[in-house]
């Protein structure tokens, strides 16, 4: 199996399980985070200097990214996910991940947080919090984010988090695979959905610049 088969792959699996593969288990039924990853937070970062102008604008939903290279190829995924290569080979991938969390019927209806805090509480949130949750349905939402944590935070990764005008970026390198970027990315405007963004062939400079492009659209049709 070739880099790239593999990167697809690992790709596909880590989408299908941070978008909703746990279904509508209780509480106690979900797994527990255990290590130190459950402990970890991401650290505060400036926002990336945007050292390029970008020529090609990615539209992904109510986000867009400004990338500093015309495409060679785009694939859009039956789901939406969006997979852009250039010319040296290099791709980055735009997932948007909402329904796959909401369409099970899963999500907690009494709880007071959103898709986006879920994706917020991965980087934010820790067993400690878990352990002070009083709301069951809210204690469900932090608890289901922990899962991630531990993947994410995992062979003490380093995992970085940078703000500007309402949109957050959370993101690290050698995730999922080693040589790949990985990012997560919300705004403060739009509760129910974020973007879960991964790259392979860029330097993690060229990564962060792309992310500092971020811009929501559209946002007032969609959020009430």
């Amino acid at each position: 199996m070739n880099r790239v088969t593999r990167i697809f792959l690992a790709l596909l699996l880590l989408g299908t399980f941070l978008s909703g593969c746990i279904g509508k288990q209780a509480l106690s039924g979900l797994p527990s985070c255990e290590g130190s990853a459950c402990y970890e937070v991401a650290q505060p970062a400036p926002w990336p200097v945007l050292l390029r102008d970008g020529r090609y604008l990615v539209d992904i939903d109510q986000f867009s990214f400004t990338l500093p290279y015309p495409p060679k190829r785009i694939y859009r995924l039956l789901g939406g996910d969006l997979y852009i290569f250039s010319e040296d080979g290099s791709f980055i991938s735009f997932s948007l991940d909402s329904e796959g969390l909401l369409a099970d019927g899963a999500w907690p209806a009494d709880s007071q947080y959103s898709v986006a805090d879920y994706s917020r509480f991965i980087f934010d949130k820790t067993n400690d919090d878990l352990d002070k949750a009083t709301n069951s349905q809210d204690a469900w939402v932090i608890k289901r984010a922990l899962l991630i944590k531990e993947q994410v935070f995992g062979n003490n990764r380093k995992v970085y988090k940078s703000e500007k005008g309402g949109q957050v970026i959370f993101y690290c390198s050698d995730f999922p695979v080693s040589g790949m970027h990985f990012a997560h990315v919300i705004s403060d405007l739009i509760d129910n959905r974020y973007i879960r963004i991964a790259s392979n062939g860029m330097t993690f400079d060229g990564f962060k610049q792309i992310l500092s492009t971020v811009k929501t659209t559209n946002v007032q049709s969609e959020v009430e």
